[in-house]
């Protein structure tokens, strides 16, 4: 018996090879697949960075459709109450339940959508991937949890502001191989990348720039915003908000306006301290119509909201602890603008 290998069986159990050669010939998804499923073997930081490099540059080897031809998406009277933002189940989630609510009150709470187990495997991605940034950054070193993700030549030349993003207390996900590989398999793991490509209409691409790791500590700062202020016209995009600690009472959260808005308010008017925020006066005044609500959530509850969401990050002199949270925005790759850097989950 000839026990020497093949060089198709030799190929096979060459993860990185193999999936070098399919991204080769164009086929993207298998190539995720097949290198997320060899990390999971076999860790290293070649195959961790390589994977990164194939969901940025796979985003532009790949034909994408659109599956909805209206957006936003059409939906009907609303079962929640008129006010407050809705909240459901993991078990009752889906796209259209999504839809009513984001587009009937701006966004949707899911209360312990993520397991304890899994919320300290995330909040530990994200301490690592901080600490990485402040051990690593100065002196252009890299790890697996901080390795900064250059855009490709297709992609453009295009700024990403990583010390702005590190002063207000995180780091871009797509920053860290290791701290993004885990989310993404904690999105499929959940079924959530289901929910959200039908949502969209497509299957989603992650921002570079948007997706990001928090530890924000009760002196942060942040203004009224909505990201549709600047991520431009004719988008389709959703924002999940991972709470990864308890928060909103003795760590910062968020206040946020809860219902939908038609029309990007007005910024850098009003108090506002950024050309890209609403001024407070703005808010007291009922310029938008709402009183806002501050959100509290328990470590492994997530909202959804996209770019028309009035909110910003809410923290006061009474708070002790830092919050940790991730936020991941997600785009229809038929839709995209890239100046946020795709990446492909």
């Amino acid at each position: 018996m000839n026990d020497t290998p093949t060089p198709e069986a030799t190929r096979h159990t060459d993860g990185l090879a193999y999936a070098q050669e399919l991204f080769a010939d164009g086929l993207i998804d298998d190539a995720i697949s097949v290198l997320e499923a060899d990390i999971e073997l076999q860790e290293s930081m070649e195959k961790l960075s390589w994977l990164m490099q194939i969901r940025h540059r796979g985003f532009f080897k790949k034909t994408t459709l659109s599956g909805h031809d209206v957006w936003p998406p059409r939906v009907g009277p609303s079962e929640f109450v008129s006010g407050a933002i809705p909240e459901t189940t993991p078990e009752a989630l889906d796209a259209g339940l999504m839809a009513r609510g984001i587009m009937n009150h701006g966004s949707l709470i899911v209360r312990g959508l993520l397991d304890p187990q899994t919320v300290e495997e995330l909040k530990a991605c994200v301490d690592h991937a901080i600490d990485a940034y402040d051990q690593l950054a100065s002196n252009q070193g890299c790890s697996e949890w901080f390795s900064p993700l250059r855009p490709c030549e297709q992609n453009g030349d295009v700024r990403v502001a990583r010390k702005w993003v590190r002063d207000g207390g995180g780091v871009l996900a797509g920053d860290s191989p290791k701290a993004l590989f885990k989310l993404i398999r904690m999105l499929k793991q959940q079924a959530i990348l289901p929910v959200i490509a039908d949502y969209l209409g497509e299957p989603p691409a992650l921002s570079l720039k948007k997706t990001t790791l928090r530890r924000v500590t009760p002196d942060s700062k942040g203004g009224w915003h909505q990201d549709g202020a600047f991520l431009g016209q004719g988008i389709r995009t959703l924002n999940l908000w991972i709470a990864l600690s308890d928060c909103g009472v003795d760590a910062p959260s968020m206040d946020m306006i809860p219902a939908r808005l038609d029309r990007i308010v007005p910024t850098g008017m009003d108090g506002a301290d950024f050309g890209w925020s609403v001024g407070d006066k703005a808010i007291l005044n009922g310029v938008v119509g709402h009183t806002p609500v501050r959100l509290r959530f328990r470590a492994g509850d997530v909202i959804f909201f996209d770019e028309m969401n009035l909110h910003r990050t809410a923290a006061d002199e009474s708070m002790t602890s830092a919050r940790h949270a991730i936020e991941a925005w997600f785009f229809a790759p038929s839709a995209y603008p890239l100046g946020q850097i795709p990446i492909l989950c």
